[in-house]
């Protein structure tokens, strides 16, 4: 799994280099909150996971 989540850090990076986003089209999310360019999808992303390594650890700490 580790292997797998670095190589899609790599991936991500390299496309970004190539300009792979730049026609990032905006994304209303659930919440109503608009995302604009690929930057913010990413910024909303690390805070979309947040959330899923809160419950992750919330369920380790209750077993």
């Amino acid at each position: 799994i580790k292997t797998l989540l670095f190589t899609t850090i790599e991936k991500t990076k390299e496309d970004y280099e190539k300009g792979v986003f730049d026609s990032f089209q905006p994304y209303t999310t659930s919440t109503n909150s608009t995302l604009k360019s690929f930057e913010e999808a990413m910024e909303f992303n690390n805070f979309h996971e947040g959330i899923h390594l809160g419950y992750i650890l919330a369920l380790k700490k209750s077993l």
